[in-house]
């Protein structure tokens, strides 16, 4: 009968490899010294746990960017909801709203990024 490792044991560091989807990101977080090559080149296994600064940093990056899609999704359906308003001769109060929340979204997001970076 055959062993199958669960979830909960953890698995040794020599068996991780790198996602499909990393690529050249793998690459520059190799442990290995970038200008080493031949047959004295000692090639280490990818670890996620050698590096983390990088992925942190991408962290940051993504909460960034998605502060940043946030804003301007509302900033831009603030600004429809005040003309759409306008039109009809009513008091832009759900635009208003919205463009108050896009602007708290980059303000926010700004703050973060600035604080964690």
């Amino acid at each position: 009968m055959q062993h199958v490792q669960g979830a909960s044991e953890a698995a040794d560091a020599s068996t991780l490899q790198p996602p499909p989807w990393t690529g050249t990101l793998a690459r520059a977080c190799s442990t290995q010294e970038p200008h080493a090559s031949g047959a004295g080149a000692a090639h280490q296994p990818w670890n996620p746990v050698t590096r983390p600064a990088t992925f942190t940093r991408q962290a940051h990056d993504n909460t960034y960017l998605s502060y940043s899609r946030n804003a301007i999704i509302s900033t831009v359906a603030g600004g429809a909801l005040v003309q759409h308003h306008k039109a009809e001769g009513k008091p832009p109060l759900a635009g208003a709203g919205l463009l108050l929340m896009g602007g708290m979204f980059m303000y926010v997001g700004s703050g973060l990024y600035v604080y964690q970076v």
